[in-house]
Order: structure tokens, then C-alpha cells, then sequence
């Protein structure tokens, strides 16, 4: 269960980070 549950923080925090990197190319 716990598992389950770090593995989608893990996801949820990839996410933002693509997202960051993407809005970071489009910026520059």
C-alpha cells in the first residue's frame, strides 16, 4: 500500500518537473 503510494508521489513529482523543463525551453 505504501509502496503504491511512493510510487505516485514519484510520478506526481516527474511530472512537475517535465512540465518545469518545458515551460523553461519555451521560455528561453
Amino acid at each position: 500500500m505504501y509502496i503504491l503510494l511512493g510510487l505516485h508521489l514519484c510520478f506526481c513529482f516527474l511530472a512537475i518537473d517535465n512540465i518545469n523543463i518545458v515551460k523553461f525551453h519555451y521560455h528561453v
